[in-house]
């Protein structure tokens, strides 16, 4: 039972959901499983997808770190900052759709001469503890360069 006069003072704690361009807000336990598939001209590289966290009000969380768990058995995949454009996505009651953040960007580059297929795995994990595991196929061919143009 309260017996002073003082006004009574209550803490309040925000918590915003927080997604990823591409993906959408989810709870904030959950792991998401994608499967990307790119192309691409021999010896070209392919931007494979781009990250970055934001918030409710949609401007720039956190910017993620990448982790290549399989690699590429033909090529090799490297990250840089970059600009990152959410795609359809709702946070709250605003959507972010279209918004441009700097984040980093994911790039798949084949071995010189190399054509066919390939195949690597990427995690990234968000400050929500959230990981994103990605399964990317990659075909690099002849036929792929009007496509990557």
């Amino acid at each position: 039972m309260r017996t002073s006069s003082a006004p009574l003072r209550i803490k309040v704690i925000v918590l915003c959901m927080l997604a990823f361009a591409g993906v959408g807000a989810m709870n904030r336990s959950a792991s998401v499983d994608e499967a990307l598939a790119r192309r691409t001209a021999p010896g070209r590289e392919v931007l494979v997808r781009g990250f970055a966290e934001f918030d409710g009000d949609c401007k720039l969380n956190h910017v993620q770190t990448i982790q290549v768990v399989e690699a590429p058995a033909h090529g090799r995949v490297v990250q840089r900052p970059g600009v990152v454009t959410v795609g359809e996505n709702w946070v709250g009651s605003k959507s972010c759709a279209g918004t441009k953040l700097d984040g980093v960007q994911v790039f798949y580059i084949p071995q010189e001469g190399f054509t066919g297929s390939d195949r690597f795995a990427m995690a990234v994990e968000y400050l929500s503890h959230r990981v994103v595991r990605a399964k990317v196929d990659v075909a690099v061919g002849e036929d792929a360069r009007t496509a990557a143009n």
